[in-house]
């Protein structure tokens, strides 16, 4: 959380407060000036929210890009002087620790707390918009006429709309924060030669060791605990819900780009593969949806809602 909206309120209620006191010493001219003032402030409002809303989807893209590339090779294990053992192999592990980078291409940049601080600040503006409007109905202690007629109307509609700007700010960010599980599991998962690889020899021959599903669904569940504590419930929700959806498609993405000829030796063998698979994302994510009171705006509360989610999964098998 940052002091933004403070500070941006500070110089908006600056010009405001100017206004209505010049409004006092000229003629009536039904509130015009004011109304003029407060709506180049709130269109200064709306292109910050503008801004929040393309740099968000700029992180969003860029993660998709990169996860994307993972199914290319990364260098030969002695090259890239790496080892692994069975001992590595053991169990699913959290991917957050992980190194980053080892395809090639630069990591996207997340700065997820900044992402949450941002998103924060993007409801702390709407209710400081509706402050500024509710006092705009009052007589000011010098005088100062309340604003009514057209000229309030005007300044209601525009803050209307920037309302919805910065809640669509807030949840952009909220959904840039999510993918950023999605950069730790891509050389862990969705590379195509890595220990736990979605689709690869060790998933096919459906050795639990190389369970992909319960090393993503553990790195995510690293990230929740995080954004629990950075963010109100009704963004926390829309974090999980992005985060669920993201390793849904990322999934279904991997497996659309695999490039084993053939794609698998038993085609029978891999579809109940893919069913595990969805019921392993299922035995994580439906009890958060349906029993998690914080999770109420995600609009996942019943077991069907959740499943239809994951359906392209069935379809996929």
């Amino acid at each position: 959380m940052t002091t933004r909206p403070e500070d941006m309120f500070q110089i908006v209620q600056l010009q405001v407060s100017i206004a209505r006191e010049h409004a006092l010493k000229s003629a009536d001219d039904g509130g015009q000036h004011v109304a003029t003032v407060v709506l180049r402030c709130l269109e200064e409002l709306r292109g910050d929210a503008r801004r929040s809303v393309e740099r968000a989807s700029l992180c969003t893209d860029a993660v998709s890009t990169y996860v994307a590339e993972a199914y290319k090779a990364r260098p030969s294990r002695e090259d890239a002087k790496e080892s692994s053992s069975d001992d590595d192999l053991q169990k699913p592990r959290n991917a957050r620790s992980s190194s980053l980078g080892s395809y090639g291409g630069a990591v996207p940049s997340l700065e997820v707390e900044a992402l949450c601080a941002v998103a924060n600040d993007g409801l702390r503006v709407q209710e400081r918009c509706e402050t500024l409007i509710e006092g705009l109905k009052c007589r000011t202690k010098e005088g100062a006429a309340p604003l009514e007629g057209p000229a309030f109307q005007s300044v209601e509609a525009v803050k209307d709309q920037v309302v919805g700007d910065y809640a669509e700010a807030a949840v952009s960010c909220c959904k840039a924060a999510a993918c950023a599980p999605l950069c730790d599991l891509r050389d862990a998962i969705f590379a195509p030669d890595s220990e736990h690889a979605l689709f690869g020899d060790l998933w096919e021959a459906d050795e639990s060791r190389a369970d992909a599903i319960d090393v993503g669904t553990e790195t995510i569940d690293d990230y929740l605990q995080d954004f629990r504590c950075w963010l109100p419930s009704y963004l926390y929700a829309k974090v999980v819900r992005a985060a669920f959806d993201g390793l849904v498609q990322a999934y279904v993405d991997r497996f659309l780009r695999s490039s084993r000829d053939p794609a698998f030796r038993d085609g029978d063998q891999a579809a109940m593969l893919v069913l595990r698979d969805q019921n392993r994302l299922l035995s994580y994510f439906l009890p958060k949806f349906t029993q998690d009171a914080d999770l109420a705006s995600a609009n996942l509360r019943t077991p069907e809602s959740v499943m239809a989610r994951t359906a392209v999964l069935r379809t996929l098998a």
